[in-house]
């Protein structure tokens, strides 16, 4: 509604959108573009119906300019930063430990970072354009090696082509998306 402003939780996921798009090789500056237009589709369809207020569309307006403006910043600091908008790691290990899991390290040959409990949006080299989260293992390292335990989803369209890879497969990695939360006292490890 007019006047009041977009919740702190909706611009966090909207920057961590701007971060992911990063790896599709969608450039920061074209944010301001994408706003543009997509303002103008909406007062163009406004007009045509004529039953918008328009109170209601400068405020949507609004919505759209701090939406791309967080999704830009996010883009355009990491890309300041140095930060790689996504990391290519080859296949050199893959251990079948059960039938449903498989463990798969990979290295990449630099680092990237990511924190304790962080997935990671996964593509390979035969799933082009699909990403599926998967949490790492490991910690992070300086050699940018990495291993991931894949279990096979039945129904999956990725799954099945991740769970079974082969030495020499190249996939690709996003930035680290969310966090764990560990509850207070003890913790019981589940096993495969």
């Amino acid at each position: 509604t007019p006047g009041q402003r977009i919740p702190d939780e909706v611009l966090a996921r909207m920057r961590r959108l701007g971060l992911d798009h990063r790896r599709h090789g969608f450039p920061a500056e074209l944010y301001r573009d994408f706003g543009t237009v997509l303002t103008g589709a909406l007062r163009e369809l406004a007009q045509r119906h004529g039953s918008v207020d328009k109170q209601l569309l400068d405020a949507a307006t609004t919505v759209v300019a701090s939406v791309v403006s967080a999704m830009s910043f996010s883009a355009r600091t990491a890309d300041l930063a140095g930060n790689p908008a996504a990391w290519v790691g080859e296949v050199t290990e893959v251990r079948r430990v059960t039938r449903r899991v498989t463990v798969v390290h990979l290295e990449s040959g630099m680092p990237f970072s990511y924190r304790a409990g962080q997935s990671l949006p996964v593509s390979s080299n035969y799933l082009p354009g699909i990403w599926r989260m998967l949490t790492p293992a490991t910690p992070p390292n300086e050699y940018g090696t990495l291993e991931l335990h894949v279990r096979l989803v039945d129904e999956g369209r990725a799954s099945p082509f991740l769970a079974t890879p082969r030495p020499g497969d190249l996939w690709s990695f996003g930035a680290g998306r969310g966090s764990v939360d560990l509850p207070e006292g003890p913790c019981i490890l589940l096993a495969y």
